[in-house]
C-alpha cells in the first residue's frame, strides 16, 4: 500500500554530515546520484500499488535503486541488502540515514516480481536512466526513439550495454 508518494515513512537524507566525511567526492555512487534524478520511479510505478489496502510499502525509488546497485555490482538480492546495511556509499546513494534499517531481501524479490513484471514499465524506467546518463555525458537531450533503436540493435547483435551507451554518446 502506498498512501501518498510524498509521505512515505522514510527518513531520507544525503545531507547527513557523516557522508561528507567518509564518502569521497569522486565516488561513483556519489556521481551517479548527482547526475541521475531517480524521482521518476515512484510516479511510474504508482499504479502498481494499492492506496487503500495493505501495509505501507517501501519507497519504489529506494527499491529501484537497490536493483540498480545489484546489477551495477553483480550482487544477489541478499548480498545487496547486506552491503547496503553496512556500506555508507550505498546508504548515501539510497538517500537513507546511516542508521536506517533495510528490509528483508525477499522484499526486493517481491518488488521485482510484482512491480516490475510489466516489460513496458521496465523499459520506461531503464530508458529514463539511460536518457539522463547520455544527457550528462553529451550535454544533449536525447531522443527516446533513438535510445529504443540502440537497445533493439544491442539485443539483436548481443552487444554489451556499455557499447550501446558509447555509441549513443558519440
Amino acid at each position: 500500500m502506498i498512501k501518498d508518494f510524498e509521505q512515505l515513512p522514510l527518513n531520507l537524507s544525503q545531507r547527513h554530515p557523516l557522508y561528507d566525511k567518509i564518502i569521497p567526492k569522486n565516488h561513483p555512487l556519489r556521481l551517479i546520484n548527482k547526475h541521475i534524478d531517480f524521482s521518476f520511479v515512484t510516479p511510474l510505478l504508482g499504479a502498481n500499488y494499492s492506496i487503500n489496502y495493505g501495509r505501507s510499502a517501501y519507497s519504489p525509488e529506494v527499491m529501484f535503486k537497490l536493483l540498480f546497485l545489484k546489477i551495477l555490482y553483480n550482487l544477489s538480492d541478499e548480498r545487496v541488502i547486506q552491503e547496503a546495511q553496512v556500506n555508507m556509499a550505498y546508504k548515501y546513494f539510497l538517500n537513507l540515514e546511516p542508521n536506517y534499517p533495510l528490509m528483508h531481501p525477499s522484499s526486493l524479490t517481491k518488488f521485482r516480481k510484482l512491480r516490475l513484471n510489466n516489460e513496458e514499465i521496465l523499459e520506461k524506467l531503464l530508458s529514463e536512466v539511460v536518457k539522463q546518463a547520455i544527457e550528462v555525458t553529451t550535454g544533449e537531450v536525447s531522443d527516446v526513439k533513438y535510445l529504443e533503436t540502440l537497445v533493439e540493435k544491442s539485443k539483436k547483435k548481443s552487444i554489451e550495454v556499455e557499447e550501446v551507451l558509447t555509441d549513443a554518446a558519440y
